[in-house]
């Protein structure tokens, strides 16, 4: 864990308070051994637009075998993104590798959110820590970021919050779990699109990857995924949109485009399984 300190915070109203609103300048996050470790800025609303450009909506489809560990008569239904990030029933995978990976999926909506997880808040003359729910920090029109509390609150933990300064203990989204997860819905979308599980160097090495993730006795356990960390991924802070899982592709800088899949529109990964590309 990181503890985190807000300076600058501006007072507000009650009434926006209450609704969790809480505008601040930055967030100086430091080891527990007092070094700073870095000031951490909120996503900037001008991030980079990436054309993004649909090709096809990707339709639901059935295997005879999970397509993750190929196991016979999958029975269990498999959303495409998941339900909290708006998407849909589109498949089937067997019951271990639809709830056992579920552990990441998790990590993949607070990334999508920009949110803080198991976070507590300390304050000078308040004695103890108060458990705060999950946070959502975001960018201002006028430079600075709010940090959004996504849930009640304890009242206990208002008294910090109105404070000038308060101490945050915080998880943010890890990278080797929402990456992780990242890559099974892209690998599942392919899968659909190209109405096959495909028997290709890559798609073993992702099936591999994936069921270690499956397999890990615990959460803290999941190795990472080599394949999963070299993937580049776009987002949006938007409500979910359009169909559940799109082939589209993106247009580079150098006047190439390469295949990506869009899940809901709110997150895109690239296709994963270059010795299958879509047909087109």
């Amino acid at each position: 864990m990181w503890s985190g300190t807000i300076s600058d915070s501006t007072e507000g109203n009650s009434l926006r308070r209450r609704r969790g609103n809480i505008p601040v300048r930055k967030l100086a996050v430091r080891g527990d051994d007092g070094e700073l470790l870095e000031v951490v800025h909120a996503p900037h609303a001008g991030s980079t637009d990436h054309r993004f450009q649909i090709v096809r909506r990707i339709e639901v489809h059935y295997f005879d075998r999970c397509p993750i560990c190929l196991s016979p008569e999958p029975t269990s239904a498999e959303h495409l993104p998941p339900a909290a990030l708006g998407g849909r029933s589109m498949t089937r995978t067997c019951t271990r590798c639809n709830n056992d990976l579920g552990r990441v999926e998790a990590e993949l909506t607070d990334w999508r959110d920009n949110a803080f997880r198991h976070t507590t808040a300390t304050a000078d003359g308040i004695v103890g820590a108060r458990k705060l729910p999950r946070l959502l920090h975001r960018q201002t029109a006028d430079g600075k970021f709010a940090l959004i509390i996504d849930g009640p609150m304890h009242p206990d933990a208002e008294p910090m919050l109105k404070g000038p300064e308060f101490a945050l203990q915080f998880v943010p989204p890890n990278p080797r779990l929402y990456k992780l997860a990242a890559l099974k819905h892209a690998y599942l979308a392919a899968c659909l699109d190209l109405r096959a599980i495909p028997q290709t160097l890559c798609a073993d090495v992702i099936r591999r990857e994936l069921l270690a993730a499956r397999d890990a006795p615990s959460r803290r356990e999941i190795p990472p995924s080599e394949y999963a960390l070299s993937m580049p991924l776009m987002r949006t802070h938007e409500q979910p949109r359009g169909p559940s899982v799109a082939l589209g592709y993106v247009e580079r800088p150098d006047g190439l485009a390469e295949w990506w899949i869009a899940l809901a529109g709110t997150i895109a990964v690239p296709w994963p399984l270059p010795d299958s590309p879509p047909t087109y």
